[in-house]
């Protein structure tokens, strides 16, 4: 009797309790790693418009109009009232006028304002909206930039 090999009742339910306990936690939890990868995805684009922009205001700060009186810019609190003023459109494959992309669910604008005091140095305010990544709050997103001159 001795040599017989083999499983015994016991042990084969306790293995299939853990293996049951495991699969749980892994289709559990793999609907929290999606929603989590799609929060990351939508954080990557936002970040990537945001760097298009910033890095073309960088490089050529120079060439671009001040805006001494941000106010108007800055008064524009709602979703829909930036969408009327706000002259880039974007998702995240697309980074383009509003003409060139009117479905795009995103908007995107900036002004530069000069510091007072520090000749050459100016802050660059990018305003971002769109429907689907940003919601909640007031709809838009703001990033603000300081950016030197060259001359």
């Amino acid at each position: 009797m001795n040599n017989q090999k083999g499983f015994t009742l016991l042990e084969v339910m306790v293995s299939m309790a853990l293996i049951g306990a495991l699969s749980y936690f892994l289709v559990g939890s793999s609907g929290k790693i999606m929603q989590d990868t799609q929060v990351i995805r939508h954080d990557l684009a936002l970040d990537k418009v945001v760097q298009r922009i910033s890095d073309n205001v960088r490089e050529n700060i120079d060439l671009y109009q001040i805006t001494y009186n941000q106010n108007e810019f800055l008064n524009k609190t709602t979703k829909d009232e930036l969408d009327a003023i706000l002259p880039l459109a974007w998702d995240s494959n697309v980074y383009t006028t509003k003409e060139g992309c009117p479905s795009c669910p995103g908007r995107a604008g900036f002004i530069i304002t000069p510091i007072d005091g520090y000749r050459g140095l100016y802050r660059v305010i990018i305003r971002i909206t769109h429907t689907e990544l940003i919601t909640g709050g007031d709809g838009y997103k703001d990033f603000v930039f300081l950016v030197k001159s060259k001359i």
